[in-house]
């Protein structure tokens, strides 16, 4: 099935079928320069197919586009070039470390010379406005052969391709090794979000996602979201901070269990206020000393702080007494303030990113 999802509405419908109703795992969906959706591989539950569909989405008709050599659980990307690019895969027991160019004007795909670092399969890819597709995660040949998976059979590495000069260099590592995962860019369009998958500890157990931002090659550590590995996505492109969604997948729990959850991933907030209510303390000649806090300060993000203190009574909502900031020069989450008054108020001004919180 061809399924078209409204975000508008949450409307999920099937709009057309593979071509002679073939049903298909593991395919590899990307939206070429023109508009069109191209399908690669996939299994038919007895042999990899090395066919190419294209899906067009005026007509939603699938026409067929060509042959690429035949492998699945690829990744793949639309490189700067129009042209699409296919990264290793498996094969019945071996997994490859080639990479396809398919041209999509005339349908043919050529096997380049450069290689992967090392064969691998279900990596996640996304290309990047400085030319590169960038690479992420995926296992390695003992997961191609069917063996349990152990440590080091999934990596961490983050390639960068460049297609102009079809050349590959490992850039950075993840906060931990992940296969099956998705690649977004961040509503903020400064980073690449890695979500989901699992890791080199079995086919269940829980994920580091993390944050890899391509110009400076910082990778962070996130909080996992509740996804599922072999999930398929998109990031909607409206608005300052558009939402990403993700589609289905089979479960991380190890039960393989496929699900029909449409995840929605909305953005942080780009700034709020944290406001006390107001101290009293009682006795003549109180004196406020210092604030002092705890806070988790990720990149590209803020808190400050301001307090008022007056001998006279006020709400918290008034205007007066007037608010003073507060400098915390050593960093140390520790600023003096040494003001009598028996009635006191502090207010926090936190500020961050569509995809980046201070705690």
């Amino acid at each position: 099935e061809v399924v078209e999802y409204d975000p508008s509405t949450g409307d999920a419908s099937v709009v057309g079928t593979l071509p002679g109703g073939q049903g298909l795992s593991w395919l590899h969906a990307v939206t070429s320069a023109d508009g069109d959706i191209y399908l690669f591989h996939g299994f038919d539950g007895g042999l990899e197919t090395d066919h190419a569909w294209r899906f067009d989405v005026a007509t939603q008709a699938i026409v067929e586009a060509g042959t690429v050599p035949a492998a699945y659980r690829r990744a793949a990307a639309l490189g700067s070039d129009g042209d699409i690019y296919l990264f290793g895969g498996i094969l019945t027991g071996p997994i490859e470390d080639d990479i396809v160019r398919y041209d999509p004007d005339t349908e043919t795909s050529t096997t380049l010379d450069v290689k992967l670092p090392t064969a691998r399969d279900c990596m996640a890819a996304l290309p990047w406005r400085d030319g590169n597709i960038y690479i992420f995660g995926g296992s390695n040949e003992r997961h191609g052969d069917n063996a349990p998976l152990t440590s080091g059979d999934v990596t961490t590495e983050i390639l960068a391709f460049s297609p102009t000069a079809e050349t590959i260099e490992v850039v950075a590592s993840l906060p931990a090794p992940v296969m099956n995962a998705v690649a977004f860019p961040s509503p903020d369009g400064e980073s690449i979000l890695i979500m989901g998958g699992h890791p080199d500890t079995g086919y269940g157990g829980a994920t580091t996602d993390g944050l890899f931002f391509p110009e400076t090659g910082e990778v962070l550590a996130v909080a996992p979201i509740d996804a599922a590995e072999g999930l398929a996505g998109a990031a909607i492109t409206r608005g300052a901070a558009p939402p990403l969604f993700l589609f289905g997948g089979a479960t991380s729990d190890g039960s393989w269990t496929v699900t029909d959850q449409i995840l929605h991933v909305f953005p942080f907030e780009t700034a709020g206020v944290i406001t006390s209510p107001v101290l009293t303390v009682e006795g003549p000649r109180a004196t406020f000393r210092r604030l002092e806090w705890e806070t988790v300060l990720p990149r590209g993000t803020a808190v400050t702080f301001e307090v008022r203190i007056s001998d006279e009574s006020f709400e918290s909502t008034d205007e007066s007494p007037t608010w003073q900031p507060l400098s915390d020069d050593d960093e140390d989450g520790v600023a003096e303030i040494e003001q009598q008054g028996r009635f006191a108020q502090w207010r926090a001004t936190l500020s961050g990113s569509p995809i980046t919180s201070p705690e």
